[in-house]
């Protein structure tokens, strides 16, 4: 398997780990600021 295959793999398995983690962080944060909004 090329090395090029490898980073790519890796590189796309750290952008999902990272969008995983925005998503959870912008989802916590847009549930604690819409109550506050809606007040």
């Amino acid at each position: 398997m090329p090395i090029g295959r490898l980073e790519g793999m890796s590189h796309a398995a750290q952008i999902s780990y990272k969008l995983g983690i925005g998503s959870r962080t912008a989802l916590v944060r847009f549930a604690l600021r819409a109550p506050v909004g809606n007040r």
